[in-house]
């Protein structure tokens, strides 16, 4: 990485969990097989993510909790816990790497917002998709087509596991293939227009074929069991009857003993009066006997032939040597019958793997349409509404949807279009800013992905890069301060953003509280303000609300809070209003209100008062005359008008004009 950049250790921790070492594996390929040598921190390396796809950097996942929740790992209070109720492992595997990567495709994301529509619009069609996911789901699709195309190792070891695992891949197989009617009966049933391609794609000819190909092998009663003792009994007589003289002398064997095994119990019962033994049976350990009793345990006294006795509170369990021997005898039956099939079953897999493209075509099918179902459940349990792409970004009385989900939230609303596309916004701490930039980026990924969101209304710019500056841990692998760190991260946005960038930054400077470091914060304002990018800044620095009387797509905003002087209770009331704050010292007041020493306190208000005096003072370079203020004022009017009457919004009349007046401050 040139090291005149200035990106190294930024980029070092943006690739950080994304795969850093296969490209590490690359070049230290490079470096034995050729006898060319780069020279230390001179190579250009840049992070790209999948085309048509929008670029969140892992350290944005993390503090956004797309994944996982920053205070319990194991919570699922994150944006994929809120929005995951897929039923298959592709379905799974799709949405997070949906959330990982969204789409910047506009046919895609629309035609996904249709199908979420046409899945949740009646509670049969809804039920439907729901039972067939849920068949679906019983099998892994994505292991089933790793072990059709892998080739075992022909090791004597094996032979035995491999061919077992072979009959049950088949039985999966036949199962999945079963699905596929019921699959597309479905989809037409939802909406034959709007899942068209798919329908299309399962009346393939190949899975017809895949199912000739099954039925003249395997049994037509064979059937998936969840339960492995009865998987067993499906493994060992899966294959057709007479299809093999030496298979079927075995599956006799195996019949047998266990008929001699139910017949033998029946003597014991009536050979030492021992009433209802019943046979349980399990993987490990085969058949044993078993009594049970409900209430109080009665008085049982087992005859000597019987070993290896397991008593608890509602039961007693044991075996005999004779039971022994025929439980191995059943246990080379099974093994010969592995055997005998495998030849079999081989020859069938090769043929079904000519015609596996299908397979993949129908894993995919069934990775979107979990991944759909997942999102219609969302709408359809939620206030979930479709949103809008264009060339502007406007959110009415949206809410987090992590935090919806765990409690009350309060909903906010934004608008950003190209002529105030740069927001501050102000306020105390704890008061909601940081959980607003937050629901901004996680209502962008939601609507990006085919999702619907947790809004009233909502319509989205396509975001193609997201960038966020909200963690201000110092980093010691990189050796450098928290403010160093994110003045490299900003450089680093500044130098890779694009007009369709979203960039949402929090408290910039907060590691650091001096005249030169607002003197920075308000250079990287203005560096991102002459972009087209949109951009929402929270800041403690009050001076930076100022920006707005020099730049016209500037635009102020402000949290509130309340402090209650009885009970010294500081209320937030998380809601947005247009405008800086006006708070100032609250923290002071809030001592105050408290039983600290008056002195202190008014000592502690003129100490502050005087900061606050000498930074205005220093501040004066930037602010403009009451006439300039008017002007920009009657801008920002004017781009609002323009933005109503082009998205046809309102109906333009004198009392919308007297609001926007009011809100502008026009007289």
């Amino acid at each position: 990485m040139v090291s005149n950049f200035g990106q190294s250790d930024v980029i070092m921790s943006i690739v950080e969990g994304r795969g850093k070492a296969k490209g590490e594996i690359g070049l230290a390929y490079i470096d034995l097989h050729s006898p060319i040598q780069y020279v230390t921190n001179s190579m250009k390396i840049v992070y790209e993510s999948s085309a048509n796809t929008m670029i969140i950097d892992p350290l944005s996942t993390k503090i956004l909790e797309i994944l996982i929740n920053l205070s319990n790992p194991a919570s699922n209070e994150t944006l994929f816990g809120v929005i995951n109720r897929t039923k298959t492992r592709p379905g799974y595997v799709l949405l997070r790497s949906s959330i990982l990567q969204p789409s910047t495709d506009i046919d895609l994301i629309s035609k996904r917002h249709d199908m979420v529509e046409a899945i949740s619009n009646s509670i049969e069609n809804f039920n439907n998709f729901e039972i067939v996911l849920s068949n679906f789901g019983l099998v892994d699709m994505d292991k089933l087509l790793v072990d059709m195309i892998q080739k075992s190792n022909e090791t004597k070891d094996t032979n035995l596991k491999r061919a077992e695992k072979k009959i049950e891949l088949v039985i999966h197989l036949k199962y999945v293939i079963s699905l596929v009617d019921q699959l597309r009966n479905t989809l037409i049933d939802s909406s034959e227009t709007v899942f068209s391609n798919y329908i299309q794609q399962l009346n393939d000819a190949d899975f017809m074929s895949i199912q000739m190909l099954i039925d003249e092998v395997i049994n037509d009663n064979t059937k998936l069991a969840v339960n492995a003792v009865d998987m067993k009994l499906e493994k060992c007589f899966a294959i057709k009857d007479r299809y093999s003289a030496l298979l079927d002398v075995s599956r006799g064997m195996y019949s047998d003993s266990i008929d001699d095994i139910y017949a033998m119990v029946r003597s014991y019962e009536i050979k030492f009066n021992i009433e209802d033994i019943k046979l349980v049976n399990s993987i490990s350990k085969g058949y044993q006997m078993q009594i049970k009793w409900k209430g109080e345990k009665p008085d049982i006294h087992l005859p000597p032939i019987f070993i290896d006795i397991q008593k608890n509170k509602s039961s007693i369990t044991f075996t005999s040597e004779d039971l022994v021997k025929l439980n191995n005898r059943i246990t080379k039956a099974v093994e010969e019958i592995y055997i005998q099939s495998d030849s079999i079953i081989t020859t069938l897999i090769n043929n079904i793997r000519e015609k596996i493209s299908c397979l993949y075509m129908l894993t995919d099918i069934v990775a979107n349409v979990d991944l759909l179902f997942s999102f219609a459940y969302q709408r359809s349990c939620s206030n979930y509404t479709r949103p809008n792409f264009g060339e502007y970004t406007e959110i009415r009385n949206g809410v987090h949807p992590i935090v919806e989900k765990i409690g009350d939230s309060v909903p906010n609303s934004l608008l950003l279009i190209n002529d105030l596309n740069f927001h501050i916004i102000t306020g105390s701490n704890m008061s909601g800013k940081t959980t607003f930039l937050k629901q901004i980026a996680l209502l962008q990924i939601l609507a990006q992905i085919g999702s619907f969101v947790p809004a009233e209304y909502a319509t989205f710019r396509i975001c193609d890069r997201l960038f966020t500056r909200m963690a201000l841990n110092d980093n010691f692998q990189m050796n450098s301060s928290s403010f160093m760190l994110e003045v490299k991260e900003l450089k680093y946005i500044l130098n890779n953003l694009t007009p369709k960038s979203l960039i949402l930054l929090d408290e910039i400077g907060r590691g650091s509280i001096s005249n030169e470091t607002l003197a920075v914060c308000w250079s990287i304002c203005e560096s991102l303000l002459v972009t087209e990018a949109y951009t929402i800044l929270a800041t403690h620095f009050m001076e930076l609300t100022s920006l707005d009387e020099v730049y016209f797509n500037v635009t102020n905003y402000h949290f509130t809070s309340e402090i209650n002087e009885g009970n010294l209770v500081r209320k937030f009331p998380h809601i947005l209003h247009p405008g800086p704050t006006q708070e100032r010292f609250y923290g002071i007041k809030l001592a105050e209100m408290s039983d600290l020493d008056p002195s202190i306190v008014e000592y502690a208000m003129k100490i502050a008062e005087k900061g606050s005096t000498q930074t205005v003072s220093d501040s004066n370079q930037f602010s403009f005359d009451n006439e300039n203020i008017i002007n920009r004022n009657k801008y920002k009017m004017g781009a609002m008008i323009r933005h109503l009457i082009c998205n046809k919004k309102e109906k333009l009349d004198m009392e919308l004009i007297g609001r926007l007046k009011c809100e502008f401050g026009i007289n």
